[in-house]
Parts: C-alpha cells; structure tokens; sequence
C-alpha cells in the first residue's frame, strides 16, 4: 500500500495495527515499517539528511521494511525525486509490485535526464520480473533475451561508467528469479546480461595482478581456498557448508569473505574453523573489496551462490584468484568468463547439459548435507489443534479441513505452473486432502499464485471448487504443519534441497519428480545417497500415484516411514565429500 499511496502522490495512512494514542504521532505514522523506523531502530538524534542515507544502506542490505519506513520519513519533510523513486521500485520488484515497480521505473524516464539514471531506469525495467512464475515463462525468457538484445543494440549509455561501484548502486539487482523458471535460454541470457554490464562499465573486469593472472607453482606448503558470501550464517548456504568448509580446513588453509555481518552459531562455527573471516562492507567500493580478497594471494576462489544478490555478482566479473568457481547455492550458470568451474553433481541428465553452462560442469559425485538436529514431532503434534491451525490459514471459501495433508515446503516463487497441475490433480484424486502452503509475507505474491492456480483451475475442471482444500500457513508454524503432515511434495521442476533434509531427517516422507537440471534433482541425489528411490516418480502421473496412495493408504505410509527412518543415517557423507572436493582442488591446480 505504500508504494501505491507515493505513486498517486499521497502519504500511505496507517496500516492496521499501527494505531498509536499519541496523536502527534499518529500525524507522523504513515506504515508498520515506518513505526519499526521511529521505534525499533533509529535513534532519536538521527538528523533529517541522515533518513535517506540510512535508507540507501538499509536498501543495499535488502533490509527492505526498515529502508521503506527512512524512505517514507524522507519524503515526507523533502518530497520524492528519481534517486528514490529508483529505490522504492527496487523495492516494490521484490515485494511482489511488478506493475508499480514499472511505473516508477517510468516516472523516474519521464522526470530526469541525468543519463545514468535513465540508463538504471531502462535497465532495472527489463530485468524486473514477477517473483511468481508466469503462465508461459519460456515466452517471458524469449523476450527478456531480445530486450537485453535491443538495449546492447540501442547503445542508451554512449560514454562508458567509470566508477562501477555507482551501477552496481543504481542497477543493483540480478536475474534471480529467472532460475525459477528452468528455462533453456538462460545462459545465453546470463551472457547477455554480463556482456552488456561490461559494456557499460568497462572497470567490472579491471586488469588483473600478474600474481593473480598466474598460477602457482606446486606442490607448495599450503594450499589458499576463498569462500564468498553474503549466506555462511544460519540460512541454507551456511547450513549446507559449514561442516565441509570445517572438513577442508584440515587440509587447506580457508578463507571466508562475509558481505553481510553475522552473529549466529552457524556462522560462528564457519568462522571459529577457518584460517581468517573477513567482512566485507558493502558501504564501500567494489575495487576495496577486491584489494581484500586480491590481498589473501588465494589459489582457488569459491562463489556459494551467484545470483542470489548483486554485490557478489558485480564482484565475480573480475579475475581475483588463478582459479574462480561457483557452486550451486544458487543453481544458474553466472554467464561469466571469469568463472572457470560450475560445481555440480553427477546427477545432472547428461553430458549435454555442460551446454547450459557458461563455466566447465564438474560433476561430484556426493552431494553436502546439514546435519539437523530431529525434532519430536509427535510431541509437537499432540500440542497442536489440527482444525484451528488449518481452518484460518485457507484463502479461499471453507470447506473440511479432514483427510491427509500434502505439504509444500518450498517457497511459493519456486512453485511452477507445470507443478499446478500435479497439484490439482492430486486433490481431484484425493476428495478429502488438503494441500498446505508456506505463505510469502509479501501479499502480492500469494495474489498472483492464487490467480494463477484459479486460472488453471477453471481449465481443467470447470470450476475453482478444489482451491477450497488449500491452506496457506506461515512461516512461524513450520514445524506445526510439518508435525502433523501426512507426507511433503517436492516442488518441480526446480525442487528442494534443505527442505527435503528437514523432511527426511524427521521420518516425513517425500515425494521428488526429478527434472532435467541439477536444480529439481536435489532430493532425488539425497535418496540415491541413502540408496533409497522409493519415492522417486518416474513422471507425473507416477508423482500423483505414489502421494495419493501415501495419503489415503496408512499401511503403506508406515512402510515408507519405516524404510525412510532406516535409511537416512546413510545420508551424511561429509568426509567423502571433503575428499571429492579435495581431489578436484589438487587436480585443477597442477
């Protein structure tokens, strides 16, 4: 409601819940995120220039309610202007806002003419795309790969940026959610995307050291291994490879680059294991962050998950160790020359999917695990009232909240229209099953899935009657729904991996369709790794098989959970994976 409210040039009223007595106050409440910003977290003192400075580097965290509410406070005493108009579209792309992140976009092309803006204005409008699939997503990537065409094309910027660290400030996103749609045009839309870049600032990829440009002569006393993320805290990436980064460290001397502070157990432990943790401020250049790493004299530099946020991004345009790979914390190619190796598993389809790849496919044969700690489930689920946790979390008209639960644990902008169908499917087989979702806080989003499932809905069955079976529920009551759920669906085509492990650790059994890239095979990996497959579907109708029979069929559902239970504790490889990682390190340095 608040970018709606600045877009029609008026204030944002309060939201619900943010009425305060004081009615001088209440002059000055605009939101629930401008309330955290005058009570939770802005000191009294602040100054009236500071707001937007704050808001800049709240932004630039992707701490985005907090950014709002100093944007908000802002505008208020000193009215908007193209610079913030920029942010708050940022902003609205992420919540879910495409249609006003566009037409602030447009707003910001129709009142400067200060030619970088326009160039972040034109730029950010075509790499804004709706977190939520779309209907027809190989169309959306066709023409996405003709705008970055026609904008290279069009040559907008004629005079190259010199300082690189400002696009990163002004572009400041990535094709993130272009993943989401398993698209076969997306390396040569991430080549496009870094080609045009380079373009534009030609100092992304500045001449690199000779010590960096030449590889060291081996064997050496210790190898130097660099890790970048702005993830190694308690978020899946850290979770995934705390305990291999505490493996390697007994060989290779590790380096860890945080581009976010953190001070949670999982990034004390990374840190507590490693030769040096470095932060490195995102307030400053992009050319002080590569002097740090440049300065470690590395031999081998890993990106987790490039594509996730743009400062790790810009940063892996240039050459800062001999050797520069990325790992599938985010499961895309990066489209960058600077990156020698994508870090894969063998379970990738064929040899034919090294062309989806910008880098060199290595392909181990162990996949990492997060060594969770199982929870009682069936304690939880005796504290939990079934009726009333399903009963106000449904979206739609109400309908029997009784027979099985299918659980989705993956978040709604990884649910693909291909996966609508299995979904509708399995409540048309199952009249009594319930379907229960993780809700997105940003209201947009859940608007647009829910459109989009009523759409094909009415397709298939004539009616949306089935949608009445499908609970959203939040975040917060993870554990209570997993607790009392039936059994978990893996998303498809791009799937789960630590949600598949949080499943399969607590004896939940899931059910994977696994598809052609390494991205929708990460569970099916998992239950190769514990020599378990059955509850890999060949295809669809396979998939609605074997969950329809688990939801309605309680001897064979103790069989699974059974033979789930004994096979799990085979699931944790840490070791051979370490190796198989070690091998590849020695290898690629001789």
């Amino acid at each position: 409601g608040e970018i709606y409210s600045l877009l029609n040039g008026q204030l944002p009223l309060p939201g619900k819940g943010c009425e305060v007595s004081d009615p001088n106050t209440q002059t000055k409440l605009r939101s629930c995120p401008l309330w955290a910003g005058y009570g939770n977290s802005i000191p009294p003192s602040v100054q009236e220039t500071d707001w937007l400075a704050m808001a800049e580097r709240w932004s630039a965290r992707e701490e985005y309610d907090y950014a709002m509410a100093a944007f908000l406070h802002f505008i208020e005493t000193n009215g908007t202007n193209p610079i913030i108009d920029l942010h708050l579209a940022s902003i609205s792309g992420v919540w879910g806002q495409t249609e006003i992140a566009i037409a602030l976009y447009g707003r910001v092309i129709a009142t400067t003419d200060n030619e970088l803006l326009l160039l972040a204005a034109r730029l950010n409008a075509i790499l804004t795309l709706p977190p939520v699939v779309p209907n027809d997503p190989e169309a959306e990537q066709i023409q996405l790969k003709n705008d970055l065409d026609q904008f290279n094309f069009q040559k907008i910027f004629k005079t190259p940026i010199k300082d690189e660290t400002i696009l990163l400030r002004h572009i400041g996103r990535t094709l993130f959610h272009a993943a989401h749609r398993c698209s076969y045009h997306e390396v040569e839309i991430q080549k496009k995307l870094a080609t045009l870049l380079q373009r534009l600032a030609p100092r992304l990829t500045p001449i690199p050291p000779a010590a960096v440009r030449r590889r060291r002569v081996f064997p050496r006393k210790v190898i130097k291994i660099g890790f970048v993320s702005a993830y190694l805290s308690e978020h899946s990436i850290g979770k995934m490879l705390a305990e291999l980064i505490a493996q390697l460290s007994q060989h290779f001397e590790i380096y860890i680059f945080h581009l976010d502070q953190h001070s949670d157990h999982v990034s004390q432990f990374i840190d507590s294991n490693v030769a040096k943790s470095q932060l490195l401020d995102r307030t400053l250049s992009l050319q002080v962050a590569r002097d740090s790493i440049i300065k470690a004299e590395l031999d081998i530099l890993i990106y987790t998950d490039l594509g996730m946020e743009a400062w790790s991004f810009f940063l892996a345009f240039s050459r800062l160790a001999p050797i520069q790979c990325v790992w599938w914390g985010h499961p895309v190619t990066s489209g960058l020359a600077s990156i020698d190796y994508f870090l894969s598993l063998d379970s990738e389809v064929s040899d034919a999917q090294s062309l989806f790849y910008s880098e060199q496919l290595i392909r181990f044969q162990y996949i990492n695990t997060a060594p969770f700690v199982q929870v009682d489930l069936q304690a939880s689920a005796h504290n939990i009232d079934r009726n009333s946790l399903l009963t106000g979390a449904r979206f739609g008209p109400p309908e029997s909240s009784g027979g099985a639960i299918y659980l989705v644990l993956g978040r709604l902008f990884k649910l693909h229209p291909k996966f609508d169908d299995v979904l509708l499917r399995i409540l048309d087989t199952d009249p009594t099953g319930i379907i229960a979702l993780i809700i997105e806080p940003q209201r947009f989003i859940l608007h647009d899935l829910w459109s989009r499932l009523k759409k094909r809905a009415l397709f298939l069955f004539g009616n949306d009657l089935l949608l009445r079976r499908i609970r959203f529920l939040h975040y917060w009551k993870y554990i209570e729904i997993l607790s009392i759920a039936t059994l978990v669906l893996d998303t498809y085509p791009y799937g789960g991996c630590l949600t598949a492990l949080d499943a399969m650790s607590n004896g939940v059994p899931l059910v994977t369709l696994p598809s052609t890239f390494e991205r929708g095979r990460f569970a099916a990996s998992i239950y190769a790794q514990m020599n378990f497959t059955h509850l890999v579907a060949r295809d669809a109708d396979d998939f609605i098989s074997i969950v329809t029979r688990l939801g309605t069929d309680a001897t064979f559902r103790d069989q699974a959970i059974a033979s789930l239970q004994g096979a799990y504790p085979q699931v944790h490889h840490t070791r051979d994976v370490a190796n198989e990682w070690a091998k590849f390190f020695t290898r690629v340095l001789r």
